[in-house]
């Protein structure tokens, strides 16, 4: 016998079960996506699909590509901390 479940939730994770997973599943968001997570979730979730999307585009590169690109990032994002005033890490070695 087969039974449907329905589940009210606020997380994404749940809609990829639904989508990937083997039982049927009833999705319902209680508000809308995003809405409910408070500014420290939204961040970590946002820095988690960038770093992935990083690394992506970083393996792409070939042969030492990467090393022309890893200077101006870096050079970038130093200028970034500057702009706002926070400390610089020194250079890589």
């Amino acid at each position: 016998m087969r039974h449907d479940v329905g589940v009210l939730h606020y997380d994404s994770e749940y809609d990829l079960i639904r989508d990937r997973g083997g039982e049927p599943l009833q999705s319902e968001w209680l508000a809308p996506r995003g809405s409910l997570e408070s500014r420290q979730e939204g961040a970590v979730n946002a820095r988690r699909v960038y770093s992935n999307a990083f690394g992506q585009r970083m393996v792409q590169l070939q042969d030492d590509a990467d090393l022309e690109v890893w200077p101006e990032l870096i050079g970038w994002m130093d200028d970034q901390l500057r702009v706002r005033g926070l400390d610089v890490p020194p250079a890589p070695g």
